[in-house]
Parts: structure tokens; C-alpha cells; sequence
């Protein structure tokens, strides 16, 4: 992590290409009129797709950076094949868990608070160009 931000902070350049994502993200969010209707029905294997969005995911990336840190950190070595298994099933539990969480969590808002179904996206692109703009002035 400190190679990186290093690097970054040396290299202006790759410093504002990378706020040029979530800027441009919320300026969607802001410029899009109306919610998305209801999603048509997909052809093909959900399975398979939810799987592709898992590893193209930046939480799953985030995660793994996260789990890798802490291996390293305590020199923890695999031993045999019951320890991975042991391992990936935590991780699999953990996040089965975090996303029954965001589900369960996001469906009380909703069903309380109209406003923010209404105007979430308008919410989210505030936040990410606000998050942007805080950034530049750091």
C-alpha cells in the first residue's frame, strides 16, 4: 500500500486519472432522469454472471488485499488442503453474511425513508463528487 501511494503521490498525473473515475460515475448519477425499471429477465446462467461480478468487483479486490496483508503479517503458512478449505469457507460465510446484512439493511431504508428511494441516485453522485472534490484539495 505505501509503494502505491507513493508512486501516486509522485505521479500527479495517475493521481487525478484515478479521481476521474468516481467523478465521472457521480456525474452519471446526477444526470440520469429517472430510476431504472424493473430489470427484464436475462438469458443465460445468473450463476456464472454473478460469479464474473464477484472477481471484477473492487470489494472482493479490497477483501483479498485485506486477507493477503494479514497472511503475510503473521507468517501464517498453509499446511495442507483442510486449511485452505477452512479458510475459503470462512471467507465465503463472511461475505454471505455482509450481503444478507446490506440486503436486510437497504430494504428497512427503503421501506422507511420514500425520499431516498427517490432520490438515490442523486444521493450517490453527490457523494462520490464530494468525496472528489475532497480529494483534490488534499
Amino acid at each position: 500500500g505505501n509503494k502505491i501511494s507513493t508512486f501516486i503521490h509522485d505521479k500527479s498525473v495517475f493521481y487525478y486519472l484515478i479521481l476521474l473515475l468516481p467523478a465521472l460515475v457521480g456525474i452519471g448519477f446526477l444526470i440520469r432522469k429517472k430510476p431504472i425499471s424493473e430489470a427484464k429477465e436475462l438469458t443465460g446462467n445468473n450463476y456464472l454472471k454473478g460469479i464474473f461480478l464477484n472477481l471484477i468487483s473492487i470489494q472482493v479486490l479490497l477483501y483479498w488485499l485485506i486477507a493477503v496483508m494479514y497472511i503475510n503479517q503473521f507468517n501464517i503458512r498453509v499446511q495442507s488442503i483442510q486449511e485452505v478449505i477452512t479458510f475459503l469457507a470462512g471467507i465465503w460465510i463472511g461475505k454471505m453474511i455482509v450481503l444478507w446484512g446490506y440486503a436486510r439493511l437497504s430494504k428497512a431504508i427503503f421501506q422507511k425513508w420514500q425520499f431516498l428511494s427517490l432520490h438515490m441516485n442523486r444521493i450517490i453522485g453527490s457523494v462520490l463528487l464530494i468525496s472528489v472534490f475532497i480529494q483534490i484539495l488534499k
